[in-house]
């Protein structure tokens, strides 16, 4: 299930209706949530629950409320970016390692591993 959330209730706390997740959670859903920060993904809706706030927030019928799970999305966002920094450099090492033409590459691994 994608999310694209386009303002935050503040700072980077951003918050999901309880409805979507009751829904990815029966169905055992993926969650990938979009902001302008930046862009983060869950297993299922429970992980996005888990070091979420519960929020109630009255919007078209003032006696019930809607329900809101909301968690700060910039520690995960900036997780993110640094795994996938270290993938490209572990990438461009591999790539790195394909152009060599293959007699001295043998001769690498000879070297390195006598």
């Amino acid at each position: 299930m994608i999310f694209n959330l386009h303002k935050p209730i503040y700072s980077s706390f951003y918050g999901i209706w309880d409805k979507w997740l009751r829904i990815a959670a029966k169905d055992n859903l993926k969650l990938v949530v979009n902001t302008p920060q930046g862009r983060t993904t869950y297993k299922n809706a429970r992980e996005w629950k888990r070091g979420a706030k519960r929020m109630e927030r009255y919007f078209k019928n003032p006696d019930v409320p809607m329900i809101f799970w909301g968690k700060n999305i910039y520690p995960e966002v900036k997780k993110r970016f640094e795994r996938k920094k270290e993938n490209l450099k572990t990438l461009s090492i591999m790539e790195g390692l394909k152009r060599i033409p293959r007699v001295k590459l043998e001769k690498l691994k000879m070297q390195v591993f006598s």
